[in-house]
């Protein structure tokens, strides 16, 4: 069986998805050409650089230093907040993508959405580029949450039940409905499990957070 490899990177990540869906909602400034960065709370001036632009990079500007220091070699940078949902979604997407082997039998596709001021070619370009740097982003995050089978595990313990006893029998076609309502009739102690939701969600959270480390 041959093997295909992969070499995915996204030049900073959090700052490349920002533009990207800054410029998706009609903005005209890609934060990728001027000096910016995403981290903290920019009105307050308070928090960490998480990421920076290829400009903000010739002031110096470091990942993990403070708005505060960042402000100081560089008055005029441009600061955001770091939008999460935005990288769970197309994290989880890639997460899919992946357990799947692939978009079979066909590939990857997406259109670049011009907006209305946008009406040259190089603007579809630019469209194209961007929305691959974001696909590139979630993929890195997916491969490492499959790496480390962080899902995996606690979807094997969510439904273990069918794996042995009435929930063995259901996968098996083996009960109906009456055999069903009879089975929780008389079972005295029934014990509802959390779904945990926030908590898969925090995981996700800490992988897109350190994908600029994988």
């Amino acid at each position: 069986m041959s093997k295909t490899i992969f070499h995915i990177d996204v030049n900073s990540a959090y700052l490349s998805w920002e533009a990207v869906s800054r410029l998706q909602k009609g903005e005209e400034l890609d934060l990728r050409t001027i000096p910016s960065a995403v981290g903290g709370n920019p009105k307050k001036r308070n928090g960490i650089i998480l990421a920076k632009s290829i400009p903000a990079k010739k002031y110096n500007i470091k990942t993990g230093e403070t708005l505060h220091e960042a402000f100081k070699k560089c008055p005029e940078l441009c600061v955001v907040s770091p939008s999460y949902d935005l990288y769970m979604k197309c994290s989880n997407a890639m997460y899919e993508i992946l357990k799947n082997g692939g978009l079979k039998p066909g590939g990857l596709n997406f259109d670049a959405k011009l907006r209305r001021p946008s009406f040259k070619t190089t603007d579809l370009f630019y469209g194209h580029i961007a929305g691959m740097d974001s696909f590139a982003y979630g993929l890195k995050v997916a491969h490492k949450m499959l790496q480390d089978g962080v899902l995996e595990d606690f979807i094997d313990k969510r439904y273990s039940g069918y794996d042995k006893e009435i929930g063995k029998k259901i996968i098996g076609n083996e009960v109906d409905l009456e055999d069903l309502e009879d089975y929780i009739l008389n079972k005295n102690n029934v014990v509802n499990e959390s779904g945990r939701q926030e908590r898969l969600e925090s995981i996700i959270n800490q992988y897109v957070l350190e994908v600029d480390n994988l």
